[in-house]
């Protein structure tokens, strides 16, 4: 992590605290900025990912009702879904 980072980080930690977000853990605030500032690689994946997705839909996938998408990806991922 460069300073500028960590700078990012602290100015993004502390308004989160400061609009209602006391109650996050550190870890939970580390998780929610790394998601809105995501690398270079972590974009370029999603990019790509999306495209994959893009083409696999013209070809004809429909793919998963969300719902069904949901469910596997709090499964795998170990976490509770309420429904």
């Amino acid at each position: 992590m460069t300073k500028a980072q960590l700078d990012r980080f602290y100015e993004f930690a502390s308004s989160q605290l400061d609009n209602g977000g006391a109650e996050m853990s550190i870890d939970e605030l580390y998780a929610l900025w790394k998601s809105k500032e995501p690398t270079d690689v972590e974009l370029d994946e999603s990019v790509a990912a999306i495209k994959a997705a893009f083409a696999d839909w013209q070809a004809g996938d429909a793919g998963l009702p969300a719902r069904t998408a949901l469910r596997e990806s709090c499964k795998r991922l170990g976490l509770a879904i309420d429904e």
